[in-house]
Order: C-alpha cells, then structure tokens, then sequence
C-alpha cells in the first residue's frame, strides 16, 4: 500500500484527531486542540499536511501563518510507521507550499 502526503481534508483532520485523542485517553486537552485545529484550518490561520496510508491518516505536520513567519508545528506519526522517512517528506511539501503560498525569506 503506497503513501500520500498532501493537504488535509476536515474529514481526515476529524480522523486523524480521533486517533490523537483515543492514544490520549483522559486528557482534556486533545479536545480542545481538535477543536481549535479545525476551526484555524477552516479560517486559513494554519494549514495541516497529513500522510495517508491507504485511505488512513497516519501522520501530520501543521503550518501556522503568522505574520511574517510561517512555523511548523505538531510533526506527529504513528509509532508503527517511525523511521521510515514520511516526515521528512511531509516537511519538504510544506516548507514548498510555505515558499509557493506566503512570503518567504531564507
């Protein structure tokens, strides 16, 4: 089964906090994050990448747009698929959007 990296979609953002908040079980804070994710994805503050495996969402990496920097933030990846490179990848397509999509100074 290949892997995707690409911009979320809100239903793999869902799932993919789903995920984070079950291997968080009792800490509040998951849900709020979840919440707050969504709605900054939703009025373009952030931006959050995922990689698929299949149709599953298995990790995922955050842009956050402030003026005038862009930071990357929340790399997280299923243990199972750790060290095998897909963040790295999935680094290289936001550093690339954040050079396409706003100002960048190296």
């Amino acid at each position: 089964m290949d892997y995707k990296y690409k911009e979320a979609t809100i239903a793999e953002l869902e799932l993919r906090w789903d995920k984070n908040i079950a291997d968080n079980k009792g800490d509040e804070r998951w849900i709020a994050w979840k919440s707050q994710s969504i709605v900054e994805n939703k009025s373009r503050k952030c931006k959050t990448f995922v990689i698929l495996h299949g149709d599953e969402p298995i990790g995922e990496g955050t842009l956050i747009f402030s003026s005038p920097y862009v930071e990357v933030n929340a790399l997280r990846i299923d243990k199972q698929h750790e060290g095998k490179g897909h963040i790295s990848k999935l680094v290289k397509i936001m550093e690339d959007y954040a050079k396409k999509c706003w100002i960048y100074k190296s």
